[in-house]
């Protein structure tokens, strides 16, 4: 339920009861709670609104997965197989570079497109120098996976400007 989670709550957590006898437990738990505890009514309206919109948001992500993928298919570029039906897109478009990610990068910025590196907060990021020479595959990963946005409200104006960037990456 984090900010770059496929289900996001505002960086909280949302706790549902499926029956009544959970839900009068939980709701005792919740009313001896401490305020600091209980997530703010905008980050709760967020994450039911992403959990009765899960399906369908689902469907876009995997309309615009299609999209990108056959966007990259003829450059240089690629992007992660994943299955047809089962798991998730997630809430970005992995593509593993043939280049440096830094050209990448200010490229995408100039057409006004955030990226950032997939593995950013990975431990091979965090310990890049001790790691490196050992984990030749996930450090050459960190250094040319890029993230492109791929959320279910782009709209068609974004995502046209997305298979544009990625279709003429340097």
């Amino acid at each position: 339920m984090e900010d770059r989670d496929i289900v996001t709550s505002g960086g909280g957590t949302l706790l549902i009861a499926p029956n009544r006898r959970e839900w009068t437990v939980l709701k005792h738990i919740a009313d001896e709670a401490p305020f600091t505890d209980i997530l703010p009514d905008m980050n709760a309206a967020l994450a039911l609104v992403e959990l009765k919109e899960f399906s369908r948001n689902e469907k876009t992500r995997r309309e615009l997965f299609a999209l990108f993928s056959r966007a990259v298919m003829s450059g240089r570029h690629k992007t992660f197989v994943r299955a047809a039906e089962d798991g998730s897109t997630i809430y970005s478009f992995p593509l593993v570079l043939n280049s440096g990610f830094k050209d990448v990068k200010s490229y995408a910025q100039k057409k006004n497109i955030e990226i950032r590196q997939a593995f950013e907060n990975s431990i091979i990021a965090l310990r890049q120098e001790e790691l490196a020479s050992e984990c030749i595959c996930a450090n050459s990963l960190l250094l040319r996976c890029a993230l492109f946005p791929l959320y279910p409200r782009l709209g068609q104006k974004d995502a046209a400007q997305i298979v544009k960037v990625l279709s003429s990456l340097p």
